[in-house]
């Protein structure tokens, strides 16, 4: 059927590093229980989680004006400077989001306007999936980046 306006669908795109299976899995879960359906190919997602490596970033190339990119990295520890790190993955990667993963730490979140948030991961895994900020965080952006249709008379 594709993605259409009224379905929130979306797909994982590039390699995912053995560092972040579980962030993936976790990820996927949260997604599904928000109701989103998992796509086997980002064509027609309406979100796209791209895995890229930090060092060379690779972008997944839209096929919809509607799709909103999510490109997630994984970091060993929190980057010192996380705007000087994280924004030429976001360039790189043609994201409109770049999440920097730092298993059992945190998840930082870049915008292209250089809005920044986080999500600690500290304590009980469960936990940090079922916040919302992070999944609500995800499908807010992506569905505020949908083209408005204008009927003109």
């Amino acid at each position: 059927m594709g993605a259409t306006f009224s379905a929130m669908e979306f797909a994982f795109h590039g390699t995912v590093p053995p560092e972040l299976e579980e962030f993936r899995a976790g990820l996927e879960a949260a997604l599904i229980r928000r109701g989103y359906t998992m796509l086997s190919s980002p064509d027609d997602a309406t979100l796209v989680c791209n895995f890229v490596d930090a060092a060379d970033a690779r972008p997944y190339r839209r096929t919809n004006k509607w799709t909103f990119v999510a490109s997630f990295w994984y970091a060993p520890e929190p980057p010192a400077d996380f705007v000087r790190t994280g924004y030429p993955v976001l360039l790189k990667a043609l994201s409109n989001l770049s999440v920097c993963v730092v298993p059992g730490v945190m998840a930082r979140f870049l915008t292209l306007e250089q809005g920044i948030s986080w999500l600690s991961a500290r304590g009980d895994k469960e936990r940090f999936y079922r916040k919302l900020e992070l999944v609500r965080g995800l499908g807010r952006m992506a569905e505020c980046s949908r083209p408005m249709n204008v009927v003109r008379s």
